[in-house]
Protein backbone atom coordinates (compact mmCIF):
# COMPACT_ATOMS: atom_id res chain seq x y z
CA UNK A 1 0.00 0.00 0.00
CA UNK A 2 2.90 2.60 0.55
CA UNK A 3 4.52 1.50 -1.83
CA UNK A 4 1.46 2.33 -4.47
CA UNK A 5 1.11 5.64 -2.52
CA UNK A 6 5.00 6.28 -3.34
CA UNK A 7 4.57 5.54 -6.73
CA UNK A 8 1.88 7.49 -7.38
CA UNK A 9 3.20 10.22 -5.77
CA UNK A 10 6.37 10.11 -7.71
CA UNK A 11 4.59 9.99 -10.99
CA UNK A 12 2.37 13.12 -9.36
CA UNK A 13 5.19 14.59 -9.16
CA UNK A 14 7.06 13.90 -12.44
CA UNK A 15 4.14 15.08 -14.10
CA UNK A 16 4.20 18.02 -11.99
CA UNK A 17 8.10 18.67 -13.36
CA UNK A 18 6.73 18.33 -17.17
CA UNK A 19 4.44 20.77 -16.85
CA UNK A 20 6.67 23.41 -15.13
CA UNK A 21 9.41 22.74 -17.69
CA UNK A 22 6.37 23.58 -20.45
CA UNK A 23 5.86 26.79 -19.09
CA UNK A 24 9.31 27.63 -18.35
CA UNK A 25 9.81 26.89 -22.28
CA UNK A 26 6.81 28.74 -23.24
CA UNK A 27 7.62 31.56 -21.23
CA UNK A 28 11.03 31.77 -22.78
CA UNK A 29 9.36 31.69 -25.80
CA UNK A 30 6.82 34.75 -25.19
CA UNK A 31 10.07 37.01 -23.92
CA UNK A 32 12.07 35.89 -26.83
CA UNK A 33 9.47 37.01 -29.19
CA UNK A 34 8.82 40.41 -26.95
CA UNK A 35 12.19 41.07 -27.66
CA UNK A 36 12.52 40.29 -31.30
CA UNK A 37 8.96 42.93 -31.82
CA UNK A 38 10.81 45.51 -29.79
CA UNK A 39 13.77 45.63 -31.94
CA UNK A 40 11.88 45.83 -35.10
CA UNK A 41 9.93 48.46 -33.77
CA UNK A 42 12.64 49.99 -32.92
CA UNK A 43 13.88 50.11 -36.10
CA UNK A 44 10.51 50.88 -37.56
CA UNK A 45 9.85 47.72 -39.56
CA UNK A 46 6.54 46.83 -40.96
CA UNK A 47 7.84 43.65 -43.05
CA UNK A 48 11.24 41.74 -43.63
CA UNK A 49 11.14 40.32 -47.42
CA UNK A 50 14.14 37.77 -47.66
CA UNK A 51 15.05 34.67 -50.21
CA UNK A 52 13.79 30.95 -49.04
CA UNK A 53 16.73 28.69 -49.49
CA UNK A 54 15.94 25.63 -51.85
CA UNK A 55 13.06 24.97 -53.91
CA UNK A 56 9.49 23.39 -53.34
CA UNK A 57 10.16 19.85 -52.15
CA UNK A 58 7.75 16.95 -53.06
CA UNK A 59 6.48 14.26 -50.45
CA UNK A 60 9.86 12.11 -51.86
CA UNK A 61 12.25 14.34 -50.69
CA UNK A 62 11.57 14.54 -46.67
CA UNK A 63 15.43 14.12 -46.06
CA UNK A 64 16.18 17.33 -47.41
CA UNK A 65 13.25 19.37 -46.43
CA UNK A 66 15.21 20.82 -43.24
CA UNK A 67 17.26 22.67 -45.25
CA UNK A 68 14.48 23.84 -46.94
CA UNK A 69 12.95 25.37 -43.46
CA UNK A 70 16.12 26.70 -42.19
CA UNK A 71 15.60 29.91 -43.47
CA UNK A 72 12.14 30.43 -42.24
CA UNK A 73 12.00 28.59 -39.13
CA UNK A 74 12.88 31.56 -37.08
CA UNK A 75 9.30 33.45 -38.48
CA UNK A 76 7.43 29.50 -37.14
CA UNK A 77 9.21 29.94 -33.50
CA UNK A 78 7.69 33.65 -33.27
CA UNK A 79 4.85 32.72 -34.88
CA UNK A 80 4.66 35.53 -36.98
CA UNK A 81 3.15 35.04 -40.61
CA UNK A 82 5.45 33.82 -43.45
CA UNK A 83 5.14 32.82 -46.95
CA UNK A 84 6.88 31.97 -50.14
CA UNK A 85 5.88 33.84 -53.36
CA UNK A 86 7.29 31.56 -56.45
CA UNK A 87 9.34 33.55 -58.44
CA UNK A 88 9.92 31.00 -61.18
CA UNK A 89 8.74 27.28 -61.88
CA UNK A 90 10.35 23.86 -62.12
CA UNK A 91 11.66 22.34 -64.70
CA UNK A 92 12.39 18.33 -65.86
CA UNK A 93 15.98 19.61 -65.81
CA UNK A 94 15.38 20.79 -62.28
CA UNK A 95 14.39 17.67 -61.64
CA UNK A 96 16.82 15.36 -62.83
CA UNK A 97 19.31 17.62 -61.22
CA UNK A 98 17.35 17.28 -57.69
CA UNK A 99 17.39 12.87 -58.02
CA UNK A 100 21.42 13.68 -58.07
CA UNK A 101 21.57 16.07 -55.42
CA UNK A 102 22.94 14.29 -51.64
CA UNK A 103 22.48 17.08 -49.46
CA UNK A 104 24.93 18.25 -47.10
Amino acid sequence: MIQKRMEEAQKTRHEGLKKMAKAVQQFREQVYCSEFITQWKELHLDVVLCPVLGPAFTTGYPGKLFTAISSTMLYNILNFPAGVVPVSTVTEADEEELELFQGC
